[in-house]
């Protein structure tokens, strides 16, 4: 009979001790149960799902970073060649719809618009442009979008000699 009145008096004082409000009433040292957590057993499941997670993120890592952000739209410089009409444009200073740029395969640039500007061209990459005026500062133009089959071209210029940034949708014309 002691045992068991002895295993109830623990249970009280565990209930009575597992209350904050309760604990501290008490005596620090009365004596209570302890419950220890034991932490979950990971599975062969859960560690091959860890792994393939771990190696997953380790390749996407690896492939954004040996990936650039811009885009490539020109395939060669021989899609430059001709007359392009400028259709619109989002600044009214420099250019104006009904203008015309002209790339020459022999490196050439002519562009009609209020009096006409000659000078050089040439491209960077396959969607960069760099245009050398002989008397001003030129121009650096980025091909964002390109349409070989319906002739369209829309870029983004840096005006050096303007001092002006700006979009142009061009239309390709003809040859020359």
């Amino acid at each position: 009979p002691r045992k068991s009145n002895s295993n109830l008096t623990q249970l009280i004082i565990f209930i009575l001790l597992n209350s904050d409000q309760n604990r501290k009433h008490f005596l620090l040292n009365v004596p209570y149960p302890v419950i220890y957590r034991t932490p979950l057993k990971q599975t062969h499941t859960m560690r091959t799902m860890k792994n393939l997670a771990a190696t997953l993120c380790i390749f996407l890592t690896a492939a954004l970073t040996l990936t650039s952000c811009t885009e490539d739209w020109l395939y060669s410089e021989a899609d430059l060649y001709g007359r392009w009409s400028i259709e619109e444009t989002s600044f009214n200073h420099a250019y104006m719809p009904g203008d015309q740029w002209i790339f020459s395969p022999n490196g050439n640039f002519y562009a009609y618009a209020a009096t006409l500007e000659s000078g050089r061209w040439r491209t960077n990459s396959s969607s960069r442009i760099t245009i050398y005026f002989p008397d001003a500062e030129g121009m650096d133009v980025y091909v964002r979008h390109y349409d070989r089959d319906r002739g369209i071209m829309e870029v983004d210029v840096t005006d050096y000699d303007n001092r002006e940034n700006y979009r142009l949708l061009l239309y390709y014309m003809s040859a020359y």
